[in-house]
């Protein structure tokens, strides 16, 4: 019975300890759920606060823009209109001079000034007006180029080459484009030289694959070179009617596979004939990369 009554007691303890337990970590799920609920509110006031901040930075950049473009079309408006009035100066003092020279007195003389004065201004009002606005043209052709030049270096493209999607900036991929188009291209006089060295058997024999080998004897493998106008290219010792038949030969082939693994002849709307290779295949799909 002792040993009951002390399992009892012990039991009720234990109890009150759990229950004693139990409260406290209700209190600490409270605390937390309150701490939860702060930091939500935080994050909530921090991604207002962050949205507020980018706003009132594009409004000051904005702002910042429409003062540089205020000052700049103010300073322009200014030293144009000195200009024009200094024009406008001559021409009143042109025909003053030019009145007392042929015998008017000076009356006669100041009035025919101011005429010339009122003739210089209308024109050179009209004048200053158009100056104006191609100057603001101009300046806000500049700016969207700009803005355009900022906003790519902030997009990423992917790289098709060497196999595999990675990313770089886009500026970046520009710039490279820009000196593999110019390190690849054939000039008309090697074109004249060498391109058409083989093609009369292209023209007995009108099959791509012929046309394809003729054209990339002269061309290392993986390159590609963009070739400049064929029917400026070929030489012009070559009659009308082969010239003719030349062109066709290419033209009609266009895109089709040569005997050649991997290569293929690309003829685009501006004339211009591509020698490409499937593994370089990512140079022509490259939005207006010619």
């Amino acid at each position: 019975a002792a040993l009951a009554n002390n399992a009892k007691a012990e039991a009720g303890e234990a109890a009150a300890e759990a229950a004693k337990s139990a409260d406290e970590a209700g209190r600490h799920a409270a605390d937390a759920d309150k701490a939860a609920t702060a930091a939500e509110t935080s994050a909530a006031q921090a991604k207002q606060s962050a949205i507020t901040a980018r706003n009132a930075a594009a409004a000051a950049d904005r702002d910042a823009d429409a003062a540089e473009d205020s000052a700049a079309q103010a300073e322009f408006s200014a030293q144009y209109a000195r200009d024009s009035a200094a024009r406008a100066r001559d021409h009143s003092d042109a025909a003053r001079a030019s009145a007392l020279a042929a015998g008017k007195d000076a009356d006669d003389a100041n009035r025919l000034a101011g005429q010339a004065w009122a003739q210089a201004k209308e024109e050179l009002e009209k004048e200053i007006a158009e100056e104006i606005r191609k100057n603001k043209e101009e300046h806000e052709k500049q700016q969207a180029a700009q803005k355009k030049k900022e906003n790519r270096k902030n997009q990423q493209c992917v790289r098709l080459i060497p196999h595999g999607h990675t990313y770089e900036p886009c500026d970046e991929a520009d710039a490279r484009h820009e000196r593999t188009r110019e390190h690849f291209t054939i000039a008309a006089d090697f074109a004249r030289t060498y391109l058409f060295a083989n093609t009369e058997k292209c023209i007995k024999d009108p099959t791509f694959g012929d046309c394809a080998l003729a054209l990339t004897e002269i061309i290392p493998a993986g390159k590609l070179r963009l070739l400049t106008k064929i029917d400026d290219a070929i030489d012009t010792s070559m009659n009308a009617k082969t010239l003719e038949r030349v062109v066709d030969c290419v033209k009609k082939n266009t895109m089709k596979r040569s005997k050649q693994p991997g290569t293929r002849l690309v003829w685009s709307s501006d004339g211009l004939a591509y020698i490409t290779f499937d593994h370089y295949r990512s140079f022509y799909q490259i939005p207006n990369w010619k």
